[in-house]
């Protein structure tokens, strides 16, 4: 694994040799570039993946000024508190099955925070990481294409690990992070050590093309599946109850009459 570092601070937490030694049988991780501060993770890990930098790619940052998440929204993060990472991967997927990245993502997640913190992750179509009821994180996955097959894909997360929601500005929706909930100081490369190690047995399944298995845990992490829930998109809003996942990732829902239809995109908060 070759790794690569730009001038990390001496307030970081993070031990960067621990996490290598997690990940040093790991079959996925080729390339680590360890980043102080940069616009995005996401646009750096999108110009490597333009300059064939290889599958397995990891790049991971202590503070980013231009970080976004799903639909262009701005995502904010305190210098050495988060998790910000970006991964590129070079498996060919077609469109359809990319909601599936997210999800192995998702899943490692949640699985990390409850070896680390005790505390279930749940998970927040289509992309947003919730705990204890309050969004924790989020996830953008993108792709470039060749054809009707992906070139290389961008999977980032953005984590809150030890950041402090009350020294920030008010949030629009309820947030937290992994050391409000538990009351103590997480160490960040144990976080992300067991959030990398699952992803690589998550997305294994997928790239054998054993998506089952990665879905019944997603199901079972949903957390709107059965509930009532508005949805607001594309110039519509409307009331109704959430029934399942679609192959493609989309969402099943029913609305009020008892039709049952697909949602593509859209905000889609709970009903109280």
């Amino acid at each position: 694994m070759k790794v690569q570092e730009n001038q990390i601070g001496s307030e970081s937490l993070l031990d960067a040799g621990a996490v290598l030694e997690k990940l040093r049988r790991s079959n996925l991780y080729k390339q680590f570039h360890w980043l102080e501060s940069v616009p995005s993770t996401q646009a750096v890990a999108k110009q490597m993946g333009e300059e064939n930098a290889p599958h397995g790619t990891l790049v991971w940052a202590e503070y980013q000024t231009e970080g976004r998440g799903r639909r262009g929204r701005v995502w904010e993060a305190a210098k050495c508190e988060n998790l910000i990472f970006s991964l590129l991967l070079r498996s060919s997927f077609r469109a359809e099955d990319l909601f599936w990245v997210t999800a192995c993502l998702g899943l490692a997640v949640c699985y990390a925070l409850e070896t680390v913190s005790g505390l279930a992750g749940m998970i927040k179509w289509p992309n947003d990481i919730f705990l204890e009821g309050k969004k924790v994180g989020g996830i953008l996955t993108e792709a470039r294409f060749d054809g009707s097959l992906t070139r290389y894909i961008v999977s980032g997360l953005g984590l809150n690990v030890n950041w402090n929601p009350q020294k920030d500005k008010e949030m629009p929706y309820p947030v937290t992070s992994v050391s409000r909930e538990v009351r103590e100081c997480i160490k960040r490369e144990d976080l992300l050590g067991e959030i990398l190690q699952g992803f690589e047995r998550q997305f294994s399944f997928l790239e054998c093309g054993k998506r089952r298995p990665i879905e019944e845990a997603w199901l079972s992490r949903f957390i709107l599946l059965g509930k009532r829930v508005l949805v607001i998109g594309d110039g519509v809003e409307f009331e109704c109850t959430v029934t399942g996942l679609r192959k493609d990732g989309a969402l099943l829902i029913q609305r009020s009459n008892g039709t049952e239809e697909p949602v593509f995109a859209g905000d889609v908060s709970l009903r109280m």
